[in-house]
């Protein structure tokens, strides 16, 4: 498959490596759609990250960690059969180990070993398919006619677990980033209709 990595200050190349498989039970293979470059993204590739600072990312490095995509491998184990292949799904960027006492309270950014796709201990979604653990999805649309707006792609899962319903498809209404300063909003959108603009990225000297 083909996957884009940071291989310095500035510098991304597009690489083939080995198809993404499913090494656990717990965990579905996705083929990925639009995946969205978040300030994280740029502070690696313009080197100014800490996570450089401190190594805990090195170069090469698989990027990406906010996207959305279809589930092409369902898990092998019961506790996935509400993942159905052809859902649209994203995830929770951030994988706790789930076993730990942390994780057993509630507290699961307090995990020891958590994890936290395309920064560290786990590989990044810019690549066609992406094995993720089932209990980080969030699935969006399960229709069988579901399609994967880029759109969604600009819903964090914390808004989407609130906005999105069973009863009320593809209506994302509060298009707001969790990592820090939300991108974007619109106050008011129809629901059934995802109704957002693009956004761009205008450097300033």
């Amino acid at each position: 498959m083909r996957a884009g990595f940071l291989t310095g200050v500035r510098a991304v190349e597009i690489r083939k490596i080995p198809d993404a498989r499913s090494e656990h039970s717990d965990e579905a293979i996705i083929r990925v759609a639009p995946v969205r470059l978040c300030g994280t993204d740029l502070e690696l590739y313009h080197g100014t990250s800490n996570y450089l600072r401190n190594k805990r990312t090195t170069c090469p490095h698989l990027f990406g960690h906010e996207w959305i995509g279809t589930i092409e491998i369902p898990l092998e184990i019961s506790q996935g059969k509400h993942l159905k292949p052809g859902a649209i799904v994203t995830e929770n960027t951030m994988i706790a180990c789930l076993p730990g006492d942390p994780c057993r309270s509630g507290h699961k950014n307090l995990c020891e070993r958590l994890r936290e796709v395309g920064l560290y201990g786990h590989p990044g979604t810019a690549a066609e398919l992406l094995t993720i653990p089932a209990h980080t999805l969030t699935v969006i649309d399960e229709e069988a006619d579901a399609v994967p707006h880029p759109e969604y792609v600009l819903i964090e899962p914390p808004t989407r677990r609130q906005s999105l319903d069973h009863g009320m498809r593809n209506d994302c209404s509060r298009p707001w980033c969790s990592c820090s300063i939300p991108l974007m909003s619109k106050s008011s959108t129809r629901q059934r209709h995802l109704g957002v603009p693009g956004v761009g990225i205008r450097e300033t000297s």
